[in-house]
């Protein structure tokens, strides 16, 4: 985290994932079941994962959403034991990653889901 992020709101991580190769439904499967085991994870509050449907995302084939409470929860998942397990996974693997983090404070939060 950047010194003028606010370390208390919450922080959005997004990951796209491209397999050098054909990803056929066992990569996804495995990576579905390494990342489901995040549920619970202390300050994670979403966890969204899927495959890219309308192939728009230049060849990246698999897409990762994930909020967190706040940045101290946010640096938490990045060392458990769980998520170092899923990034090895990775690693072994010809993927490119894109990686892209934000706060959601006021000035980037343009619209929030109206409360039901």
């Amino acid at each position: 985290m950047s010194p003028s992020t606010d370390s208390s709101v919450p922080i959005q991580h997004l990951v796209l994932f491209r397999l050098q190769e054909e990803a056929g439904p066992e990569v996804e499967e495995e990576m579905r079941r390494l990342i489901s085991r995040w549920v619970g994870m202390p300050g994670l509050l979403r966890l969204h994962f899927g495959r890219d449907t309308l192939e728009r995302a230049d060849g990246y084939q698999f897409g990762l959403f994930t909020e967190f409470k706040d940045a101290d929860s946010y640096a938490a998942y990045l060392t458990a034991p769980l998520h170092q397990n899923f990034l090895a996974w990775v690693l072994e693997r010809p993927f490119d990653v894109i990686r892209f983090d934000y706060p959601l404070n006021a000035v980037n939060c343009l619209q929030n889901a109206p409360a039901e």
